[in-house]
């Protein structure tokens, strides 16, 4: 599946300084060639097939780019360079290290560009309307007001939960293009960074890299909450909704959310999970799955490029679980070799007695990726109840387990490779999902206004 729309995160007119220990981004660059070369499955399996000369005049071709790419833009362009691939699981990412005088002057910067409250509710009520993004935000620890400024679009803090101060402070500043939406979130420490991420779910969530998440407000006035938590709402007699924008959130909190309402859930006759804009996280829907599965949900096995970051992320599970050992085994005894990953057990279910779900939904857009994938093909393979809706989900899931390496050469950009260590199953890319993303069982189109209630109606004809 083709990249998705995506939020780089570039800055203001702030002046980015140069790290101490100097990045040279060809350096970088040559580092990231290798790291592919060693470590990623997919290359591996073009090289096998005799199908990786695109990529090897790709690597050419950015070969010579690279030579004009300064230190605060190499992110970017590694990023770009990695794209051939399209696959989620495949990027860079980056936190700089700055000396105390640098933070010093991204912080002066920063705050000589503030906005009073008057001047940011006036611009958006004057822009309401012209685009998705202009409006009121919040990140979980402020109240965001974006707007449109020179072809961009700029946050400023409207409202902070602890520190007044920093209200008119711009945060971050989005650039939108064809591929990628550009740009450099300033962070609340004045430590700017480039980050990436899209706009879901009918354009009231954006996810981020770094765990970023932004839910769109309906005026300045509304509570600051945490957008990657989770909701559970009783909608009628016989239907409860299920939100989930993040499997990244608190765990602690995901679980007492879920015991919680343990009775609600478990008492419905029509369980919705929304799940639209939910770029992923952990499997921590192992917690609520039980509720309406009734059928063993076979294991499986994919496959392992043997290499040293390969058998030191395997390394650790195997400490702790024994069905990681013999993966390990393999690894060391066949380097730079494809083998055989970790044989997952099946997971047998049975319906429960106190059951009484009779249908299950999972509603998806194209900001669905790995977890939240691997929670849908989970539930179905688990539950004759499921039924998918909506919109494919992005194409993040036949490369999974992600791992990162840190980049030695980035200096103080600091710049970390992430790859997936292991396949899907043993036929990817064959039989995978990223080309097309996971296809819902019951499409409904963008423009209908209400997509829970046409799930609530579909269930009502059953």
């Amino acid at each position: 599946m083709k990249i998705q729309s995506i939020l780089f995160v570039a800055c203001f007119s702030l002046s980015i300084q140069a790290q101490a220990q100097k990045c040279d981004c060809s350096t970088v660059f040559e580092e990231v060639v290798k790291d592919v070369a060693d470590n990623y499955l997919q290359l591996k399996q073009m090289q096998i097939a005799g199908t990786d000369k695109d990529y090897e005049e790709r690597v050419k071709a950015y070969r010579q780019k690279v030579k004009d790419v300064p230190a605060n833009q190499c992110m970017a362009f590694l990023n770009d360079f990695l794209d051939y691939f399209e696959d989620g699981h495949l990027f860079v990412f980056e936190y700089p290290k700055y000396t105390e005088q640098q933070s010093a002057t991204h912080k002066k910067q920063i705050q000589a560009q503030k906005k009073t409250t008057e001047q940011l509710q006036a611009m958006i009520q004057q822009q309401t309307g012209t685009h998705p993004l202009v409006g009121y935000w919040t990140d979980g620890q402020s109240v965001l007001a974006m707007i449109a400024e020179q072809g961009k679009y700029n946050a400023y803090i409207f409202k902070n939960a602890k520190d007044a101060s920093k209200t008119g402070e711009p945060l971050a500043q989005l650039q939108i293009d064809q591929h990628r939406i550009k740009a450099t979130y300033n962070t609340y420490k004045y430590t700017p960074r480039h980050i990436w991420g899209g706009i879901y779910k009918e354009g009231t969530i954006m996810s981020f890299s770094g765990g970023i998440k932004w839910a769109k407000l309906k005026n300045a006035q509304s509570a600051i909450v945490n957008p990657k938590l989770p909701s559970i709402q009783k909608l009628d007699e016989n239907n409860t909704l299920f939100t989930i924008p993040s499997f990244s959130a608190d765990y602690k909190k995901f679980v007492q959310l879920v015991k919680a309402n343990r009775k609600l859930l478990l008492n419905s006759k029509n369980l919705i999970f929304d799940i639209r804009g939910n770029t992923g996280g952990n499997a921590v829907y192992f917690t609520f799955l039980e509720m309406y599965a009734n059928q063993t949900l076979k294991g499986g096995q994919g496959l392992v490029l043997a290499s040293k970051a390969t058998q030191s992320y395997f390394g650790r599970f195997a400490k702790r679980n024994k069905i990681y050992k013999p993966v390990v085994k393999r690894i060391n005894e066949s380097m730079g070799s494809i083998v055989d990953g970790p044989k997952y057990p099946d997971r047998k279910y049975k319906a429960s007695r106190r059951s009484k779900i009779q249908q299950v939904a999972i509603l998806t857009d194209n900001g669905c990726m790995s977890a939240a994938e691997s929670f849908i093909l989970h539930s179905k393979g688990a539950s004759t109840k499921v039924t998918t809706f909506g919109s494919p989900t992005a194409g993040v899931i036949d490369y999974t387990s992600v791992t990162v390496l840190k980049l030695a050469s980035s200096g103080d950009q600091r710049i970390y490779f992430g790859f997936p260590t292991s396949s899907l199953h043993k036929q990817i890319p064959k039989n995978g999902h990223n080309k097309t993303g996971i296809v819902p069982d019951v499409p409904i189109k963008t423009d209908e206004k209400d997509k829970i209630q046409f799930i609530r109606q579909y269930f009502s004809k059953k």
